[in-house]
Formats: structure tokens, sequence, C-alpha cells
């Protein structure tokens, strides 16, 4: 196993623009957990923002439609969340629609480093966080969403999202669990001894 988290767009608009089910201190104490596991355990973070111009020329249909302004470039809107804590080892990419694969450069990255298991956090639950396990699973990555580090505004399209996903395309885990997985897995990796 060889994982890397990806936060998915844990950004300030996020928090601002719709009624999240989670409080926001609980969401970001999650995330702060998951991401200080990450770097305590030395594995990689890669954080995926969705950045929009002002030009609209990266807009989706839905956005040009209802004239619906998230994540514009330069604003404070676009700012990721603290709780990230973001360091200069941490690898960004900026994405304009729900994959985080989409134009971002992401599956050239998986490949050249090997990394064959994806834990998934950020917003929203039944929507880019779910595009994004499918298209993961698409590729034949494992995929793990991170339950206590995604969020959304629509109960019942998490609910019915998470148990679609989680029986066909992804492991639903608590941090708990993870830590617990990845934790162990990086224990009984075999280690290489030098011959002399």
């Amino acid at each position: 196993m060889n994982p890397v988290l990806l936060t998915i767009d844990i950004q300030k608009d996020f928090t601002k623009l719709f009624t999240l089910l989670k409080p926001l201190s609980q969401f970001e104490k999650s995330v702060e957990e998951l991401t200080s596991f990450f770097r305590k355990e030395g594995l990689p973070i890669v954080h995926l923002l969705t950045v929009h111009r002002e030009d609209r020329s990266t807009w989706t249909l839905h956005m040009k439609r209802d004239n619906f302004r998230i994540c514009m470039e330069g604003t404070e809107g676009a700012r990721e969340l603290e709780c990230v804590g973001r360091t200069p080892h941490d690898t960004v990419m900026h994405k304009t629609r729900w994959s985080a694969f989409y134009g971002t450069g992401l599956e050239r990255f998986l490949k050249d480093h090997g990394y064959d298991t994806l834990v998934l956090a950020g917003f929203l639950t039944h929507a880019c966080i779910r595009v994004s396990a499918l298209d993961a699973f698409q590729r034949d990555y494992t995929a793990i969403i991170a339950r206590d580090c995604v969020d959304t505004y629509d109960a019942d399209h998490e609910r019915i999202t998470l148990d679609y996903l989680s029986r066909y395309v992804a492991k639903i885990m608590s941090n708990a669990d993870i830590f617990k997985l990845l934790g162990t897995a990086r224990r009984e990796a075999p280690r290489l001894t030098r011959s002399t």
C-alpha cells in the first residue's frame, strides 16, 4: 500500500455559500487530525483547489446559467481553511470541475510516484468527493473516503452517495480506522536491508 491524502476543495467559499451538515469546528478538528497523521507518518498530501477566472472561461455550465460565483481567483473565498495546515512539502493542484482528475495532472502525478491508495477528504460529499472517488475507481486506484473529513449541505444525497460508493467503489472509514489501517500497513511493510 502506497497511500496519498487528497484534500479536495477545503476552501472558505464552501463554508460561506452552503449550509453544511457538520459543525465547522468539528470538521476542522477532524481534518487537522488527518493531515497531522499523514505528516507524522511521512505520507504525502495533495491539495486540490477549485479556482475560477473572472472572465468566465473556466466556469461550469451551471455557474454560467445561474451566475453562480465560487472560488474566484485571488479572492478570500478561494483560500484554504487553515485546518489543512499546508506546508511547502505538500503538492497543490487547481481544478475547475468536480473531479480531482479532470484537467489537473493528478493522474500523471500518481503514476510517477507509484501511489495506489487515495484517501479523500473535503467538500462536497455528493459532488466533488463522489465524482473523484468514481474516477479513482475507473483508474484502478483504491479509494478511501475519510468519513469524518467530508461534508455537504444535502443529507439525503450524502447518505445515498456513501451507501452506493461503499458497495462498489470506495471504503468509507473514520479517522481512527484510517490511522489503524495505514499505521499497521506501514509497520508490516517488508524492510529492505543492505547486504554486506
